[in-house]
C-alpha cells in the first residue's frame, strides 16, 4: 500500500540540471525513459520532467512528482535539488574545516513533524543525491520526508502489511530502499517506480530471521546480517543470493569500505572481520581494543578512518591505512593502536555515522536517556557545547547527517525525528 503526502509538497527544481547528461540507453532501469531507440543522453532538467512522467503513469497518487517548483531551504538559499535526482550528489561548504571548540547548530522543525509514527524510529536516513530522508519503523511504515528545515512535508507512506521493520537503506544511487525486520523475507521499493517486490530465499537452514541492511557504496552487493554469524551477499541487481561468509560468532553489525571492496563485520567477540568481497575471502582480523564485544562499526567516506563501538560504550578510531604495518598474531590477528577512544558514553554504542565530509562522527547508544556524542574527528576531541542536558533527545535510536552535511537528524523512542541544522556548513 502506498499513500502519497499532501498536495503542497513541492518537488525540487535545479538550474543546473541543464549542464548535467544523463545516460538513458547504457542503463536498462532508464530505458523506459527513452522516447526513441536511437536517444541515448539527455540532460537533466528533461531527465527530470521524464521521471514525474515516469511516476505519475505507474501510480498517479504520487503528487509531488507533479509539483515542480523553485523553493528555499532554511538558510534561504536556492538548494535546487530533485528529489529523487540520481546524476549529481549534494555538495556542502567540504573545503572548509570543521572548528573543534565550538558545535554551532539551530535546532529546526521535527524532520517528520507532517507525520509522526506512534513508535520507536528504528531507522533515520537521508537519500544519497537529495534532501529526501526516510524513517522506518514497527509500526510497519515506510516513510519520506521532503526536509527543507521549514515545513518538512510528507511526501510519502508506503505500509508493508506482514513486516515490522527494524532495518531500512537506500541503494547506493538512490533508486530503491530495502527494507527488513525479523523475518526471513524483505522488500524492495523502488522510488520512481513507487512499486514493492517481495524477496524470500536469502536464509540459509539454519538462519531463522534477516537482520541489518549493509549496502556496498559502488551498488553491486546487499549484505544482510542473519543469525549464527552469518553474513548473506546478494547481488543489488538481481536480489539474488550469490554467497554468504561466516564468522566464529553472532554478527552485530557492518559497514563497507567506500570503493565495495572491503566489508567489515565485528559481533560478539573483540574481532573486527575485513572481507575482500571480490573474492569472498577474510583477508584480516583486528582486534578491537579493550572491548568484548562489538555492537556498532563505521567508516570514513575516503576509507581513511574505521571506528567502532562496543557494548561497554567505548567507541575506538582506527587508521585503516596502518594495518598494513600489522603482523598478525599465532591467531591471525593484528593489534593495531587506536587513533582515539572515546570513553564519554557508559552504555552499548547502537549506532555511529561519520558526516559525508569526515569531519565529525555521531556517537549513539539507545540504552541511555540523552545517549549521543559528537566527535571532532581531527582533533579527536567530544564537543562540550552540545548536546546539552536541555537537549531533548531521550532515548536516541537512530541518527543520519544529510549528503551536504548541513543537518543532522535523531530519531529517537518517541517516534520523533529532531533535526539540528549545522551552521558551519551554509
Amino acid at each position: 500500500m502506498v499513500s502519497s503526502g499532501s498536495k503542497d509538497v513541492p518537488a525540487w527544481q535545479d538550474e543546473d540540471d541543464k549542464n548535467v547528461s544523463v545516460d538513458i540507453k547504457s542503463k536498462d532501469r532508464l530505458k523506459k525513459l527513452r522516447k526513441s531507440e536511437e536517444e541515448e543522453a539527455i540532460d537533466g532538467e528533461e531527465y527530470a520532467q521524464r521521471l514525474r512522467s515516469q511516476v505519475l503513469k505507474v501510480n498517479n497518487n504520487v503528487s509531488w512528482a507533479t509539483r515542480a517548483a523553485n523553493v528555499k531551504s532554511a538558510d534561504g538559499e536556492e538548494d535546487g535539488m530533485n528529489l529523487l535526482k540520481s546524476t549529481a550528489k549534494l555538495t556542502g561548504s567540504q573545503n572548509r574545516l570543521l572548528p573543534s571548540a565550538v558545535l554551532d547548530v539551530e535546532r529546526m522543525k521535527d524532520a517528520n513533524i507532517s507525520d509522526v509514527p506512534d513508535c520507536v524510529i528504528q531507522t533515520v536516513r537521508f537519500h544519497t543525491n537529495s534532501q529526501l530522508m526516510m524513517t522506518a519503523g514497527l509500526d510497519k511504515r515506510l516513510r519520506l520526508y521532503q526536509v527543507d528545515g521549514k515545513k518538512n512535508p510528507k511526501v510519502q507512506s508506503v505500509y508493508f502489511e506482514d513486516l515490522p521493520i527494524t532495518s531500512a537503506e537506500f541503494s547506493a544511487d538512490g533508486d530503491e530502499v530495502f527494507v527488513s525486520g525479523r523475518r526471513k523475507h524483505f522488500y524492495v521499493y523502488n522510488l520512481a517506480a513507487a512499486q514493492i517486490e517481495k524477496v524470500e530465499g536469502v536464509l540459509g537452514h539454519h538462519d531463522r530471521v534477516l537482520g541489518q541492511f549493509c549496502v556496498s557504496p559502488d551498488n553491486k552487493l546487499i549484505s544482510i546480517l542473519s543469525t549464527c554469524g552469518g553474513v548473506q551477499i546478494l547481488s543489488r541487481k538481481t536480489k539474488q543470493k550469490i554467497g554468504d561468509l561466516k564468522m566464529n560468532c553472532d554478527v552485530n553489525c557492518c559497514a563497507y569500505s567506500p570503493d565495495g571492496c572491503y566489508l567489515y563485520t565485528a559481533g560478539d567477540s573483540p574481532i573486527v572481520y575485513q572481507w575482500d568481497m571480490r573474492t569472498r575471502r577474510c583477508v584480516r582480523k583486528i582486534e578491537d581494543e579493550g572491548s568484548l564485544k562489538i555492537s556498532s562499526l563505521a567508516v570514513t567516506g575516503d576509507g581513511g578512518l574505521l571506528a567502532c563501538g562496543s557494548q561497554n560504550g567505548v567507541v575506538n578510531t582506527y587508521d585503516v591505512r596502518g594495518f598494513h604495518g600489522h603482523d598478525p598474531d599465532a591467531y591471525g590477528v593484528i593489534h593495531p593502536a587506536t587513533r582515539k577512544s572515546v570513553m564519554n558514553l557508559t552504555t552499548s554504542i547502537s549506532q555511529l555515522r561519520f558526516s559525508p565530509d569526515g569531519q565529525a562522527l555521531a556517537m549513539a547508544s539507545h540504552v541511555k536517556k540523552e545517549g549521543l556524542k559528537i566527535l571532532h574527528v581531527s582533533s579527536n576531541s567530544v564537543f562540550s557545547n552540545w548536546p546539552t542536558s536541555s537537549t531533548p533527545l531521550h532515548y536516541v535510536s537512530s541518527v543520519d547527517f544529510s549528503a551536504n552535511n548541513r543537518f543532522l537528524a535523531i530519531g529517537n523512542d518517541r517516534g520523533k525525528v529532531l533535526l539540528y541544522r549545522l551552521k558551519h556548513y551554509l
